[in-house]
């Protein structure tokens, strides 16, 4: 995310492209903004240069440093997530499995259904 400053994480449940191209893509592909994405700040103080063009040069001698720090933290986060999601999935699934009249609160068979 060009608006943040390097190194910054943020995950994100919904929301628009924000102007990103790509994330407008996947957005218009799945004809939805409500799934999750991890955003990785660039920054992008230098208004002279085009985003197309700043996002396409090489990371400065000072970012390189920085970057395995910066990915290994993105790495932390979308494991804990999907740590986090994988719980609270099973937990849906073990609900319907013992009380399976819980699908018809998301649409599935009624509890009449089963019977």
């Amino acid at each position: 995310d060009k608006d943040m400053v390097f190194g910054k994480l943020r995950l994100r449940s919904e929301g628009s492209s924000g102007g990103h191209k790509g994330l407008q893509s996947i957005i218009e592909a799945l004809g939805t903004d409500q799934f999750h994405r991890l955003k990785i700040g660039v920054g992008h103080d230098d208004q002279k240069i085009p985003t197309d063009s700043f996002v396409l040069q090489k990371f400065s001698a000072d970012e390189e440093e920085k970057l395995p720090q910066v990915l290994k933290q993105a790495q932390n986060i979308v494991t804990e997530w999907i740590k986090k999601t994988e719980i609270f999935s099973r937990g849906i699934v073990g609900a319907e499995r013992r009380q399976p009249w819980r699908r018809a609160q998301r649409g599935g068979p009624s509890r009449k259904d089963i019977q």
